[in-house]
């Protein structure tokens, strides 16, 4: 039985008051003294703990990188080196100081509140300026990767609880439509939503029902999206493709009942709903709180490539409280290989894939070398087996 800390200091102090000690300065002198060992002993206890517990960790499949050969990676066309920076205006020196250190894609993120501010009433000024963004890529052999929705909502679609909403559907549509309509004709890639698995999930964190409702409603949205813009001018030209997130959640402890049970449910909600809809139309999902089997959606053929993004492990306790420290922030260059290998195994097989994301820096966020020659090595290996890898942020360690 564990005696919790200041119970046990009160019995020792009740030991040292019935014994021949009884000058307050002693007695003073001794608390403390028994203060600061327990404390010592508390502190030694908590380290011992942190160590056990990230020997319980599941073990990544980390590979020998000593007998790997990470000579220089070539990547041949058609193959994109992706950039972003903030866009609400983009300067033409920003631009081709982009194309000067090799960016061949250029990410566009449209923000839906500028373009339409209050519901129904669209911005020209603001669509002008995506267009002129546009332009000056093409003009400068950038090809645009334009994004729709990433994470902020205008304010009204919020007030009407978003995508939580089945109603609120058709109101992503008539925006991507608009959108669709001032910039279709450049030859750009399209993202309607990014990583809507990751978003439905950091809305909705401890209320199940509202995530998987809200994730197969984005879903959904991007189903409608997609035909909507199929059929609209240079539509049947244009990459409409779908996005996803790829860090992985594991047990914090992966003996404990709660912590690997809870981390099931978030890997259910997260990764496996969404394989189920995107394969069968169907959010088949169960938990114990809801069964979510409502109805079928076609879902086949409402993409042309696959967006994912890859950072690291996320660890889950009883509590869905993520445990990673800062040893786990790093990029985790085997896990972009399997998160690569798992898309392609259970979306398709056929599909080319970009990756959106996935930083090469240290525990400290600094650039690593190291960390981008081994990612260059994964990305080039993924391709000769089969995964149609056609992108990826551009590196400062690039070959």
């Amino acid at each position: 039985m564990l005696i919790p800390k200041k119970q046990k200091l009160m019995l020792l102090l009740a030991l040292i008051t019935s014994s021949s000690i009884t000058k307050t300065g002693i007695l003073s002198e001794t608390a403390q003294a028994i203060e600061e060992s327990y404390q010592q002993a508390h502190d030694i206890l908590n380290k011992r703990y942190t160590q056990l517990t990230k020997t319980l960790r599941p073990q990544p499949n980390q590979w020998d990188w000593n007998t790997i050969d990470l000579k220089k990676q070539t990547f041949p066309a058609p193959f994109f080196w992706v950039t972003q920076a903030p866009l609400k205006s983009a300067p033409c020196d920003t631009i081709t100081k982009k194309k000067q250190a090799g960016a061949t894609m250029y990410t566009v993120n449209i923000e839906w509140s500028l373009v339409e501010p209050t519901e129904n009433k669209f911005d020209q000024n603001a669509l002008d300026t995506y267009a002129a963004i546009c332009k000056e890529l093409t003009d400068n052999n950038i090809t645009p990767l334009i994004t729709l929705f990433d994470t902020a909502a205008p304010s009204w679609f919020a007030e009407k609880k978003g995508f939580l909403s089945y109603k609120n559907i058709s109101l992503f549509v008539r925006f991507a439509q608009k959108v669709f309509a001032h910039l279709g004709s450049y030859p750009a890639y399209w993202l309607p939503l990014m990583q809507p698995n990751k978003y439905a999930a950091e809305l909705h964190t401890n209320d199940f029902a509202n995530m998987v409702n809200t994730l197969e409603h984005m879903l959904i949205a991007h189903r409608d999206t997609y035909k909507a813009l199929k059929k609209m001018p240079h539509g049947n030209k244009r990459h409409i493709g779908i996005s996803k997130n790829m860090d992985t959640i594991e047990p914090w402890n992966k003996f404990n009942p709660s912590h690997i049970r809870k981390a099931h449910k978030l890997n259910q909600a997260v990764h496996d709903s969404f394989y189920n809809f995107i394969n069968t139309g169907i959010m088949d999902i169960h938990f114990f709180e809801i069964t979510k089997e409502d109805f079928t959606h076609s879902t086949s053929h409402s993409f042309d490539f696959i967006g994912i993004t890859y950072n690291t492990p996320h660890y889950i306790d009883g509590n869905y409280v993520d445990q990673r420290d800062s040893a786990d922030i790093s990029t985790y260059s085997e896990g972009l290989y399997q998160a690569i290998k798992t898309v392609t195994q259970k979306i398709n097989k056929k599909a080319p894939i970009i990756v959106l994301n996935s930083t090469c820096v240290d525990k400290n966020g600094n650039a690593d070398i190291a960390i981008g020659n081994k990612t260059l090595f994964v990305l080039d290996k993924a391709r000769t087996e089969g995964c149609k890898v056609i992108g990826y942020p551009l590196l400062s360690v690039r070959p």
